[in-house]
């Protein structure tokens, strides 16, 4: 068995070797586990963690994606995108997903050609998390987001637009959070929060 605090000393006092040693712990079935996992991977300090941690913003539970989120916070903008560049250019399935997802958190007309351009991977996990980055961009106001939800998604097109033109009692919009909160993917909501 995984012992967390031992995971978190070695994440201290390690360094880049001790990387390979965390990651698998990143898959255990205990989500205490999985949240000290990306802890040490960020005490380790070094950018080649960061893949990892952005994957984790994927994990079903809240603790695992709010260590990754304070982890992937202390890196600048520029960086994460870079790193999520690199994750889209690895070839590895799991990364392209991942990379999709957390696409999700930073809404802009540049990133947006990252989502698009995991729109040409065949794999249902990729297009799936780059739907729901389209729906967040959109919500979010990148204005060709539309334009390629649209394009690619019209069903959900037409979904976000009924439930984004939804009218209140008393007659006022929803706002995005309301709408976004309503989602079925749970992605969906969580990046809108």
């Amino acid at each position: 068995a995984a012992n967390p605090s031992l995971m978190i000393a070695v994440g201290r006092l390690g360094s880049e070797p001790e990387i390979k040693v965390l990651v698998p712990f990143l898959r255990n079935d205990s989500p205490r586990v999985r949240a000290n996992a990306v802890e040490a991977l960020e005490f380790i300090g070094s950018l080649k963690t960061y893949p990892f941690i952005l994957s984790a913003l994927q994990d079903q539970d809240n603790r695992v994606r709010a260590n990754a989120i304070k982890a992937v916070r202390v890196l600048s903008p520029t960086s994460t995108i870079r790193l999520l560049r690199q994750m889209i250019a690895s070839g590895y399935i799991s990364m392209q997903a991942s990379a999709a997802f957390a696409l999700g958190y930073f809404p802009s007309e540049e990133n947006l050609d990252l989502v698009v351009s995991l729109l040409g991977i065949a794999d249902e996990n990729v297009h799936t998390n780059a739907r729901n980055t389209l729906i967040v961009f959109t919500r979010k106001g990148v204005a060709r987001a539309g334009d390629v939800l649209r394009e690619n998604f019209p069903e959900e097109a037409r979904t976000l637009a009924a439930a984004s033109s939804s009218v209140v009692p008393q007659g006022a919009k929803e706002s995005a959070l309301v709408v976004a909160l309503r989602d079925p993917e749970p992605g969906v909501r969580i990046r809108e929060i």
